[in-house]
């Protein structure tokens, strides 16, 4: 079983959107330019103009949002790999900057992160996908977890939970991993595709 290093701060039910995406980039751009400027003694518009902008990790946001929560796979594809590799790096720096300076935590940025990694899982085995990013990849797991299925449902964990007894509705269908209760990636994407608030993966 994969582990991807921001599941640890990810909440299912937190709400996640593009906007929420870029007023992070914004605030983590914002602390990196204090943080230069005050350790070598310099104003901030001498900080900006060595950081250079925030459209970078802005556009980085947007893409892997499109993939990991609208479930939006480019045919034409990109250097997916650069893109989910930086925004990590930059995610991570800004985690680095809640414990140093107080910022605001990157949830929904480590939300997207963490998504994307279980949405590469679900499509691992499509043949119409191709040129998954290599640290995606580096997270697939031949099952999930219900709290990866809640991740990308959006629901609580204990509702994902109920969906699996025997008398839901729509059964979600368990099996075991050693003492871990996980669900085969067919049957997690079954079950997904028939949440709301679930996107299926569409080449576009």
């Amino acid at each position: 079983m994969k582990t991807n290093q921001h599941l640890e701060f990810v909440h299912p039910t937190d709400p996640i959107s593009l906007r929420a995406l870029l007023k992070e980039v914004d605030e983590i751009f914002d602390v990196q330019v204090t943080a230069l400027s005050t350790l070598y003694n310099i104003n901030k518009s001498a900080a900006k103009l060595t950081l250079g902008s925030a459209d970078r990790p802005k556009y980085l946001a947007q893409v892997c949002y499109e993939y990991a929560v609208e479930g939006k796979w480019s045919s034409q594809g990109h250097d997916n790999d650069a893109d989910w590799l930086d925004l990590s790096a930059f995610v991570a720096t800004g985690r680095i900057y809640v414990e140093h300076y107080g910022a605001a935590p990157p949830k929904a940025l480590e939300k997207v992160l963490v998504m994307g990694g279980i949405r590469a899982s679900l499509d691992s085995e499509r043949s119409d996908i191709e040129g998954i990013p290599a640290v995606l990849e580096g997270l697939y797991s031949e099952c999930l977890t219900l709290l990866e299925i809640a991740i990308m449902a959006q629901m609580s964990e204990k509702s994902v939970r109920n969906a699996t007894l025997p008398t839901a509705q729509d059964r979600l269908l368990t099996t075991k991993q050693g003492t871990r209760t996980v669900v085969e990636l067919s049957e997690a994407l079954r079950w997904l595709s028939g949440r709301r608030s679930f996107n299926p993966t569409q080449v576009i």
